[in-house]
C-alpha cells in the first residue's frame, strides 16, 4: 500500500523560492506516495489588507493558539488570497514542473466542514471587545474527494478555508486543516514545514524529539505560530499518526530530511 504523506507549508515559504520542496515532491509522486500539500499564506493576507485599509488584529487564546481575528471583511480577503492567489501560484509552479497538481480549498467538495468560532474577544482602542469571527476549526473531512483525486494520481493542493456547519465559508488554520486531512485520511506522516529547523529549546537549540509525557515543560518555552504547530502536532500523534515533523521548508531536500528525521523535530503519541 502507498504510503500516505500530508505536507503543510507555511507562508515563508510562499515568499521563497518553492523548487525545494518541488523536487522533492517529483521524487515522492515517482515513487507513488500519496501526497497532499496544505497550505494558507498569512503574511500575504496581512500585506494586501493593510493596503487596502484593513489593519489586522491577532489573539491568544487560553491553549496558547494564536490566530488572526477574521471579521467578515477579513474573511473576504483571506477567500482571495488563500484559496485564489496563493493557491495558484503554487498550482501553477508545481504543474510547470511536471506534477499533477490540482487546487482546491476546503469548502470545494465540501471537503472540509468546520465549527465557526462566532466570537472572538479582540482588543480594540485599549479595550476588550466581543466580537464577530469567521473562522473554524475542522469538524469532518470528505476523505472520498481526496481519494479520488489520488487515485487519478493527482495532488490536492488545499487552501485553508472551509465551509461551515451553517453554510458559511470560514478561514482555517492551515495546520489544524493539514491534522484534520492527516487523521481523517489515516496519513502515515504529517509534515509541518516552517522557516526555522523544528522546535527550539528556551537556549535556541533544536528539541529532536517530543511526545505527551514531554509536551507540558516544552510548552512552556514555546509561543506564538510554533505552539500552534506543537499542540496541533501532539493531536495528530494521540490520533494515530506514527510521526508529526516539524522541519524547515527553506533547505535543499527539506521533505526528504524531514522524512529521514534529520535536523527536526519529531512528534510522537
Amino acid at each position: 500500500m502507498s504510503e500516505k504523506i500530508v505536507i503543510k507549508i507555511g507562508g515563508d515559504l510562499l515568499k521563497e523560492n518553492l523548487d525545494f520542496v518541488i523536487s522533492d515532491l517529483l521524487n515522492l509522486h515517482a515513487e507513488k506516495k500519496k501526497i497532499v500539500l496544505c497550505h494558507a499564506g498569512a503574511d500575504v493576507i496581512t500585506a494586501i489588507a493593510e493596503k487596502m485599509g484593513i489593519p489586522q488584529i491577532f489573539t491568544h487564546s487560553t491553549k496558547g493558539y494564536k490566530a488572526r481575528y477574521v471579521d467578515e471583511e477579513t474573511r473576504d480577503i483571506y477567500i482571495m488570497v488563500v484559496a485564489g492567489l496563493n493557491n495558484k501560484r503554487i498550482v501553477k509552479e508545481m504543474v510547470t514542473k511536471g506534477l499533477p497538481a490540482v487546487g482546491i480549498s476546503g469548502v470545494d467538495g465540501g471537503l472540509i466542514i468546520a465549527e465557526r468560532f462566532k466570537k472572538a474577544m479582540v482588543i480594540l482602542e485599549g479595550k476588550k471587545k466581543l466580537k464577530d469571527n469567521y473562522t473554524g476549526k475542522p469538524s469532518k473531512v470528505n476523505v472520498q474527494l481526496i481519494e479520488t483525486l489520488w487515485e487519478k494520481d493527482y495532488i490536492p493542493v488545499v487552501a485553508s478555508i472551509a465551509i461551515s456547519i451553517d453554510n458559511e465559508i470560514v478561514g482555517g488554520d492551515s495546520d489544524r486543516m493539514s491534522d484534520a486531512i492527516a487523521v481523517a485520511t489515516k496519513a502515515d506522516k504529517l509534515i509541518l514545514l516552517t522557516d526555522v529547523d523544528g522546535v527550539l529549546d528556551k537556549h535556541k537549540n533544536l528539541i529532536t524529539h517530543i511526545n505527551s509525557s514531554r509536551a507540558d515543560s516544552i510548552l512552556e518555552n514555546v509561543s506564538g505560530g510554533m505552539k500552534t504547530k506543537v499542540i496541533t502536532a501532539l493531536k495528530s500523534a494521540s490520533e494515530g499518526i506514527k510521526q508529526v515533523i516539524i522541519a524547515s521548508g527553506l533547505r535543499e531536500n527539506p521533505i526528504i530530511k524531514a522524512l529521514n528525521n534529520e535536523n527536526c523535530t519529531i512528534i510522537t503519541d
